[in-house]
C-alpha cells in the first residue's frame, strides 16, 4: 500500500492538474490528500492522518498535538506562497511514507 501511496504522491508532484481540478493550489492538495487517507481507512483499516501527525509532532519544534497536522502544517508555513507550500506538503508526505515503508 505504501508502495502506491508514494508513487501517487510522487505523480501529483510531477504531474498536479491530472488528478486535480483547477486551481491546483495548497487547500485542494489538503482536500485529495485527506480524502485518500480516508478512503484507506475504511477500506483497509489503515489510518495514516494519526500516524503522520505523530511522526510530524516529533519534527517541528511547537508541537500542537491537538492540531490536524495539515492546519499545523499551514501554520508553520504560512508565509510560503501556494505552490511552495503544496511542494512542501508533497515532499513531506513522501519523506513519511519512504521512511514508513522502510521500517517495515
Amino acid at each position: 500500500m505504501e508502495a502506491q501511496i508514494l508513487e501517487l504522491l510522487r505523480m501529483l508532484k510531477r504531474y498536479p492538474g491530472t488528478f486535480m481540478r483547477s486551481p491546483v493550489n495548497f487547500e485542494n492538495y489538503v482536500a485529495f490528500i485527506s480524502g485518500l487517507f480516508s478512503g484507506v481507512r475504511f477500506s483497509n483499516g489503515i489510518r495514516y492522518e494519526r500516524e503522520i501527525s505523530e511522526w510530524y509532532q516529533s519534527r517541528v519544534a511547537e508541537r500542537a498535538s491537538n492540531m490536524v497536522w495539515f492546519d499545523q502544517f499551514n501554520r508553520e508555513h504560512q508565509k510560503e506562497n501556494d505552490y511552495s507550500k503544496s511542494i512542501l506538503l508533497l515532499d513531506t508526505l513522501i519523506e513519511f511514507f519512504e521512511q514508513y515503508r522502510s521500517s517495515d
